[in-house]
Parts: structure tokens; sequence; C-alpha cells
């Protein structure tokens, strides 16, 4: 029977329950076995939390800059009519300075000086909000580009690494069960080995009988009389221990 071998990590298994042990060289476990690869991870479409919370900024500076171009809109409006009056009164006195009489005519001279005056003060005014509505009118443009730029934002993905996580404790529990094994069952000359080495092991051949107390195993052996030895002192320290397998029987190793 091909793999008897592996009764060894079964028995280790039922005998060690929880196994601590780990190496450095957990990779060294893993690739002989094609274990060191990602298992996969599940994404999940979701709505994208930071480009909702811009837009929603968005949405109130939109309306906070409406509010103030409306506002800017209704003071032009003021301060356009205000001119325009001033126009008028500055261009009458301005009409009407060489139509008084000599006497009177530096005083009308000055009149119309502070109507056009009040004409330049008023038409600064009309520059100035002017000048502040085009700016709210900037920024409503700024904003609006955002919302349509937010609107195309890229999608957001929720990861369920939970069988990453799952394959990366069986892993590790497959390349602990080989350490103990190795440090309880190996010669001494195997106490820094991996899978590489310690797999031929594991996959020699060989009969299973199964009674009702024991579990004896005969391996076929190698072709290489130092593996054989190795094997035979292998035997030796399972009868040593008499390991037992989750059925309850003994486990039993000899060399055939």
């Amino acid at each position: 029977m091909a793999g008897a071998g592996g009764l060894l990590l079964l028995a280790a298994a039922h005998e060690t329950g929880l196994i601590t042990a780990q190496e450095n060289h957990f990779k060294l476990w893993l690739l002989p076995l094609g274990l060191d690869v990602n298992a996969g991870f599940q994404k999940t479409e979701v709505a994208n939390s930071e480009a909702a919370k811009r837009q929603s900024r968005c949405t109130k500076r939109a309306a906070r800059l409406a509010q103030q171009a409306r506002k800017a809109q209704r003071m032009l409006a003021q301060r356009r009519a205000t001119a325009a009056t001033c126009r008028r009164t500055a261009s009458s006195a301005a009409d009407l300075v060489p139509l008084v009489r000599t006497a009177d005519r530096a005083q009308a001279q000055q009149h119309a000086a502070a109507l056009q005056a009040a004409l330049d003060a008023a038409e600064v005014q009309v520059a100035t909000a002017t000048a502040t509505l085009q700016k709210l009118r900037d920024q409503q443009d700024a904003v609006a580009q955002s919302q349509a730029d937010l609107a195309h934002a890229p999608p957001m993905f929720e990861l369920d690494n939970r069988k990453d996580q799952l394959m990366t404790v069986f892993k590790l529990c497959a390349a602990n069960l080989g350490m103990w094994t190795r440090d309880h069952f190996f010669p001494a000359t195997y106490a820094q080995s991996g899978w590489e080495r310690l797999r031929p092991f594991f996959d020699l051949p060989g009969t299973i009988v199964v009674t009702e107390d024991q579990t004896r195993v005969t391996f076929n052996g190698f072709n290489d009389r130092q593996l054989n030895r190795d094997l035979a002192a292998i035997c030796a320290r399972v009868r040593e221990r008499q390991p037992r397998l989750p059925d309850g029987t003994t486990l039993i190793c000899e060399l055939a």
C-alpha cells in the first residue's frame, strides 16, 4: 500500500493535539507540498464611502455658494442702481454749472464735483460687487467639476480573506505536524530537515494490517542502505513510544 508512512503523521496528530512547534524556514515545509500559494480572496463591490463623504461636502458647499451668489447678485443690482442714480445726478449738475450766475458758479462746481466723487465711489462699489460675484461663480464651477469627477470615482471592494486565513492555519498545522514527527521519531541527523528530505519516508509503500488493538505497518524499504538504517531506527522509536491512532489502536512499524 503506497504512503504507509503517512500513518506516522496521523499518529503524531493524535498524540500532540495542538502542536506549537515552529521554525524560521517555514517555506521549506510548504514548497515541496505545493502549499506555498495564496488561497485567494473574495472581493465584494461596496459603495465608495470616501467619495460619498466628499460628494456630501461638495453638495453642502454648492448650496452655500449658491446662497452667497444670490446675495451677491442682489448687492450688485443695488449698487448698479445707485451708480445709475449718481450718474444721472452728476450729469445734471455738470450741465447746470454753465447756466448758473457767475457769483454762484463756484458753489455749483463744488456741488458737481461732490456728485462726481459719489459717482466714482459708486462705480468702485459696482466693480467690487462684480468681482465678488465672479469669484463665487468660479467657485461654483470648481465645485460642479469636483462633483462630476466624484460621480466617476473608482469602486471600492470589501475583501473577504477568511478562506486564506483558514488555509494558513491548516498549512501551519501541517508544517508543525511534520516537525513534531521528525523530532520524536527520526534520528538526530534529521534534526533540521524539512519536507524535502522527510517526504520519501512518508511516501514509502508497504502493507498495513489492522487488528483489534494494533495497526501494523510493514515498509517495503529503500534501495539505499543508509536510508534503510534510518528507517529501521524510526521503526524502533515507534515501537518504543507505541503511539496510538485515532481509532484507539497502537501503531507498530517494521521494515520488511
